[in-house]
């Protein structure tokens, strides 16, 4: 949520203001667990339902999304990368973090390090790439587990992008 961050990736405060004030007038914003919920139990959304959702765990989200998005009272999650988290000075410290959480903010995977989990080594085999991607993302959960004391098994696939075989892992591994 910055003016200084790539446009295809970002929103400014003002642009997500106006956003929000349009989900307040014309849609129902409901939690993630809602959401997950009403698709595994066949539960029926209300009308014009929207889940709000953020990537990466920016700090701009904090300081240009947070005010926002608690003064219409909606609820959201960060997806973030816990390797990341008070190492780069664009992302939120653990305590920003913490901070959040006890605000009402839910914090998710998105793999330790934002790993491409479609880029394989050169050699690597199928099962080795695949053993690379479960210990990222269980190292990952780990560490949200001990910071925040609590344990979704929700992940964000970095850039967007998987394939059926960690699909399918992820699945056996019981994420959503």
């Amino acid at each position: 949520v910055s003016t200084e961050t790539p446009r295809s990736t970002s929103v400014s405060p003002q642009e997500l203001e106006q956003h929000m004030a349009y989900l307040a007038e014309y849609h129902t914003v409901i939690s993630l667990e809602a959401a997950i919920n009403g698709l595994t139990s066949k539960i029926p959304f209300p009308e014009r339902a929207v889940v709000i959702t953020f990537d990466d765990g920016y700090k701009n989200i904090l300081e240009n999304g947070h005010p926002i998005l608690t003064k219409y009272g909606f609820e959201y999650k960060i997806f973030i990368n816990p390797a990341q988290i008070g190492i780069l000075g664009s992302q939120l410290s653990w305590n920003e973090v913490k901070q959040m959480s006890k605000e009402g903010v839910t914090f998710a995977n998105h793999t330790l390090d934002h790993l491409h989990l479609l880029d394989r080594y050169p050699q690597e085999s199928k099962a080795n790439w695949l053993a690379r991607i479960k210990q990222n993302i269980n190292l990952a959960e780990g560490s949200l587990s001990q910071q925040l004391g609590y344990s979704k098994k929700w992940l964000a696939y970095p850039y967007g992008e998987f394939d059926v075989d960690i699909k399918a892992m992820l699945k056996d591994m019981g994420y959503i």
